[in-house]
């Protein structure tokens, strides 16, 4: 089972089951992510532990990495 991060109609970042998401363009695998993507991807990732209540010591530790 893996999970896709969305983003909902409300704005919050959501997971959902990979096989409910139909994405119209292929997945680009990590190492082939240009700097851009990785950046907006993070940026994703932090909003997602922020929304779903992570320790903020652990969000933090993820932005300085």
């Amino acid at each position: 089972m893996s999970l896709s991060l969305i983003i909902s109609d409300e704005g919050a970042p959501t997971f959902i089951l990979s096989t409910s998401t139909h994405s119209k363009l292929p997945a680009v695998p990590d190492e082939d992510l240009t700097f851009e993507q990785f950046g907006q991807a993070a940026i994703y990732m932090l909003k997602a532990m922020c929304y779903c209540n992570w320790n903020p010591s652990h969000v933090k530790m993820f932005i300085f990495f």
